[in-house]
């Protein structure tokens, strides 16, 4: 870009936890490729989650964007990472790569603390809710026979390897993958 030739392709290593500020800054970059032309992004993932919202609003814009998304399993996919992986058209992973499915949790900070009902029924409401985004993408992007085996899966907090990904569907092909020679490759960092 900047009066450079655009490039067909751009690679982008993304080894970061799912959070407001590391999707923001790999929607930025993205958005930027294609603003100026490229048709083809390669996002190349390991991480180990993090925030559901973060993760389900960052699949749908990349399934928005008018480019041809390849994602890349490099290691390890886990919780709402496995989100982010399905938002590739083409998916990818490497031989010893693995994909950890959870339910939902919450975090409940301070020294005090307090549940009564009404917050109790929210929180419950919210985890059905985000499981249910989470199995429906799922079960729209991969092969599963029904839903429930989906949120069997959340309940067991199940890793699953590579070969077994690719006969779910969640991945096209298992095989070591490396950059071609001259390639645009960007890294995000924390």
């Amino acid at each position: 870009m900047n009066g450079q030739q655009v490039p067909a392709r751009v690679y982008f290593v993304f080894p970061l936890d799912i959070n407001p500020l590391s999707t923001q800054k790999l929607l930025t970059e993205c958005s930027g490729w294609v603003n100026g032309g490229v048709k083809e992004i390669h996002l190349l993932i390991s991480s180990f989650g993090g925030n559901v919202a973060s993760g389900i609003s960052t699949y749908n814009v990349l399934r928005s964007l008018p480019i041809e998304l390849h994602t890349y399993n490099m290691g390890n996919i886990d919780s709402i990472a496995n989100i982010l992986f399905l938002a590739g058209k083409v998916r990818h992973a490497v031989p010893h790569a693995t994909f950890m499915f959870h339910g939902v949790g919450f975090d409940i900070n301070g020294e005090r603390f307090r549940a009564d009902l009404p917050w109790l029924r929210d929180k419950l409401e919210s985890i059905n809710a985000d499981h249910k985004k989470m199995a429906s993408i799922i079960n729209e992007r991969a092969k599963f026979d029904r839903i429930d085996d989906i949120m069997a899966l959340f309940a067991e907090q199940a890793t699953k390897e590579a070969e077994w990904a690719k006969t779910h569907g969640i991945v096209d092909k298992v095989a070591h993958y490396e950059i071609p020679a001259g390639e645009r490759v960007l890294v995000f960092s924390a």
